[in-house]
């Protein structure tokens, strides 16, 4: 039911799909969950704590930046409707929280009929993939290191970041950063693997961290177990 759902996500690598298929089946059922909001309901508001990730099924959403939304203040509903942004179906709304500890940035509310959308559980989400392991693991945390990063840029760079996160194209290109980071260090194993002695191999596969260190100077990585986390995101997540 939601298979097809998560697949339209643009940052997965396309060998996922098949090699993948079971990774996505346990997070379909442990982690997904669909919800439904009737017109004017309002699904998060700017400054709340954000534990999921959100795809849009049917219907038509608003969202609101928080700037805009505070100044809105006690305005008309059909006001508030015409300034925000549209989220209609297949897109997809705080991605960033499945790696982040995250606060939302703005207002989300349904706009006309009756609105359903998908809900990613995040810190489930990164337990199905600790859990599954292996290169699609290691995929995305490199690629929630280059998001966070990325969003980073935009705060520094004085761009207002909102719960919407990046466009797709960004996440294709930062997809195929990661999966070239991942190829690299798949083939850095299997080359150790053919000169290490079954005696050692223990201990190189256990010391091995897939770059996690050296993607960024000073980046502090536990995802999944509380998600990406670094000192100095805490304007971000503010």
């Amino acid at each position: 039911m939601f298979m097809a759902l998560l697949t339209r996500l643009p940052f997965w690598p396309r060998w996922s799909y098949g090699e993948d298929y079971a990774f996505f089946q346990t997070l379909c059922h442990q982690a997904v969950v669909e919800v439904a909001a009737a017109p004017g309901e309002e699904i998060f508001l700017p400054g709340t704590s954000c534990n999921h990730a959100h795809i849009i099924e049917s219907g038509a959403l608003g969202y609101t930046p928080a700037r805009l939304a505070s100044s809105m203040g006690t305005s008309t509903t059909s006001m508030a409707r015409n300034s925000a942004e549209s989220v209609t179906r297949h897109q997809h709304i705080s991605l960033v929280a499945l790696w982040a500890d995250w606060h939302h940035r703005g207002k989300l509310s349904a706009i006309w009929g009756m609105c359903y959308f998908v809900s990613i559980d995040c810190d489930a989400f990164g337990h199905c993939a600790h859990k599954y392991n292996g290169p699609l693991f290691r995929f995305l945390h490199i690629f929630g290191v280059l998001l966070i990063g990325q969003l980073e840029a935009m705060h520094d760079e004085g761009l207002v970041v909102t719960d919407l996160g990046v466009s797709n194209e960004r996440q294709k290109e930062l997809s195929t950063r990661a999966q070239g980071f991942v190829s690299l260090v798949e083939n850095s194993h299997a080359s150790r693997r053919r000169n290490i002695s079954p005696t050692n191999a223990k201990h190189f596969l256990k010391s091995a961290s897939f770059l996690s260190s050296n993607i960024s100077e000073n980046q502090s990585v536990t995802w999944p177990h509380g998600r990406v986390r670094s000192e100095d995101r805490s304007a971000l997540s503010a």
